[in-house]
């Protein structure tokens, strides 16, 4: 059944088909009382949101269905809770407090059949595949073909279908010509989908174990959608990513299944990716096409975090091949963004300035242990820790071992960088000999003092330096040569 009605006021705005806005107060109501339900997330001022309202609002016509809608401008702590991203964003509530994204169009003619599915049976019969949702799959439908007296594959298939019901549509066909029209021994399972390859059988194990697996990787895109948690599982795998960017969702299918081919036949090699630019507006301009496109295409390598941007008038189906195969063949040059170069004689500090088109360069001097600081102008915290840094660079200095280590800062607000940084400020020592890239895992709740960093230095370095701030003129060298040590 769907979402029940627990107060008067739920009960009007279904009658008058208007959604529910929904405060924290009533959050946890909503969404645990055993019920499925929808909830929209959206933001003032969003277009795309208020068209999304109208869809849903006869979709609550049609269903009876209770639909909440969550301001994340008025309730941002809901709208963290459940990584939302950008906006419109439609959750179901499958009734104990766990919400699954809807990821088909947001139009009532898919919405209104997807919350049919989660009511009642899990698994539709069907007499056989011919109809237009087989033929041309608008979303993800998983058909079981069993014997009709298989009991047990059954029980088998109604298993993952209640317990992945929200994520597709399950059905069984008991016949056994269509099964020989499909060419397929029994029990299988054929999944359609409206992306990719359209239509995929499985004919091996069949346990739930088994069909999970494949349907977790057949129903997953070749080219997926831009999602953070998805970029951040990109990151872990460490493909390279070639990001397709489009502001429409017809030339986001349109791109994509031009694009399928070049995809699937560089799948080992590489991950395309989905992006609309009014939903991440920055990804582009990080990537180096400019803060203006509504349509590019871009190549991270996502190890290094250096880009590569394919920067044409027009970009063509051509053009994007061509560029990937140069790509792959290593005769790209990447794109950095930096800052004009200070000369490093210039400076009067002991503590460098890089900049992107300098950081390469300067942190791989194989004879220093070289500790750089990853920063953001605007951050208190960063620009005194600079005058902690170059403190304790002056030292290093007066002790002569300034040809062993040295200290820099970069402004990677307007630099690029080799390295992913995630918070400010990051601290890295990169050691000599081997360059090995050492992170400062302590904390910054205060400003860290000269001998906490000279600490970090002496511990992880190649050249083992240690000198004795705030005491004599003499620095105590373990060996003039470098010698390994063991990371902490």
């Amino acid at each position: 059944m769907f979402a029940s009605v627990f107060t008067s006021g739920l009960l009007m705005s279904i009658a008058g088909a208007a959604i529910t806005s929904i405060a924290k107060p009533s959050y946890e109501d909503f969404v645990s009382n055993g019920e499925s339900s929808l909830v929209l997330f959206t933001a003032d001022g969003c277009a795309a949101c208020d068209t999304t309202v109208k869809e849903l609002e006869q979709t609550q016509l049609d269903l009876g269905v209770i639909i909440g809608e969550v301001n994340c401008a008025e309730e941002p702590d809901i709208c963290d809770e459940n990584r939302i991203f950008t906006v419109p964003t439609l959750m179901l509530s499958v009734g104990d407090g766990t919400m699954v994204k809807y990821r088909d169009r947001l139009s009532s003619l898919s919405i209104t059949p997807f919350m049919k599915r989660q009511s009642g049976q899990a698994v539709t019969e069907v007499a056989g595949l011919e109809g237009e949702d087989f033929q041309n799959p608008t979303s993800i439908t998983v058909v079981a073909l069993l014997e009709a007296d298989d009991a047990v594959s059954r029980a088998t298939f109604d298993t993952v279908a209640t317990k992945l019901r929200a994520h597709y549509a399950f059905m069984v066909c008991t016949d056994r010509s269509t099964a020989n029209l499909e060419g397929v021994n029994l029990p299988s399972i054929i999944v359609y989908k409206p992306f990719d390859e359209r239509k995929v059988i499985h004919a091996d194990i069949f346990s739930p174990k088994a069909i999970e697996d494949f349907l977790r990787k057949v129903t997953t895109p070749l080219i997926q959608e831009m999602d953070p948690e998805v970029y951040d599982s990109l990151i872990e795998v460490g493909k390279p990513v070639a990001f397709i960017f489009t502001n429409s969702l017809d030339d986001k299918y349109n791109l994509a299944e031009q694009l399928y081919p070049l995809a699937n036949q560089t799948k080992d090699d590489l991950t395309f990716l989905s992006v609309n630019v009014n939903d991440y507006p920055k990804i582009g301009q990080s990537l180096g096409l400019g803060d203006k496109i509504t349509r590019g295409f871009a190549i991270e390598d996502v190890r290094t975090t250096r880009a590569y941007p394919l920067l044409v008038d027009t970009l063509s189906l051509d053009a994007m091949k061509a560029f990937v195969q140069q790509f792959l063949s290593n005769s790209l040059s990447p794109v950095i963004k930096s800052d004009p170069v200070l000369k490093l004689s210039s400076q009067s500090s002991s503590l460098a300035t890089l900049v992107g088109s300098n950081f390469e360069d300067y942190v791989m001097d194989r004879s220093k242990d070289i500790l750089v600081e990853f920063c953001v102008p605007w951050y208190d915290y960063c620009s005194d820790l600079q005058k902690v840094m170059d403190s304790l660079g002056q030292k290093y200095a007066q002790f002569n071992l300034s040809n062993k280590v040295a200290l820099a800062t970069i402004d990677v607000s307007t630099n690029d960088v080799p390295v992913r940084i995630t918070g400010y400020p990051t601290l890295i020592l990169f050691r000599a000999g081997d360059n090995k890239a050492v992170h400062f895992d302590g904390t910054f709740f205060e400003l860290l003092s000269e001998e906490q960093l000279a600490s970090f230095i002496s511990a992880n370095s190649m050249n083992e330096v240690v000198i004795p701030l705030g005491e004599p003129e003499q620095s105590s060298i373990l060996d003039d040569s470098p010698v390994g040590k063991d990371e902490l």
